[in-house]
């Protein structure tokens, strides 16, 4: 199935934008409270990370198959509901080819990851998604 979207369903797909748009609701929310208390710094800060966050995310982008992405993307979704700046450094692997059985492991270790930044208190996970005949997410710092 690797690259393929036939798996996904209508409903993968709203519950991802659902995702987004009440994360991106939280941060303006954040930011509206820092400019009504006079906090213009903190919300440029803000704005910063957001951008930062977003950057970072983006690059998932360039890999060519989907259902990384897809994988990827609810692994952001759910760090950023957890208040964890996620960053997954995807660089030199957009033409992997993926089993279902990566799909999984990949999803197990992601959530594992963001998992533990939760029990942990960590605000900031930095993993490297490598492909060498098999794919593994490691912890980066």
């Amino acid at each position: 199935m690797g690259g393929s979207l036939d798996m996904f369903t209508e409903k993968d797909m709203i519950d991802i934008l659902k995702g987004y748009r009440h994360i991106y609701l939280n941060d303006l929310q954040v930011i509206m409270g820092y400019i009504q208390l006079g906090r213009q710094d903190a919300a440029i800060e803000y704005i910063k990370k957001i951008s930062r966050l977003m950057e970072a995310e983006s690059r998932i982008s360039h890999i060519s198959d989907y259902r990384m992405q897809y994988v990827l993307i609810k692994g952001y979704n759910r760090a950023k509901e957890n208040f964890i700046g996620l960053d997954i450094d995807v660089d030199g692997l957009s033409d992997m080819v993926c089993t279902d059985e990566d799909y999984s492991q990949i999803e197990n270790q992601l959530n594992g990851y963001i998992d533990d930044a939760v029990a942990n208190g960590y605000e900031e996970l930095h993993l490297r998604l490598l492909f060498n005949g098999k794919v593994m997410l490691e912890r980066v710092g």
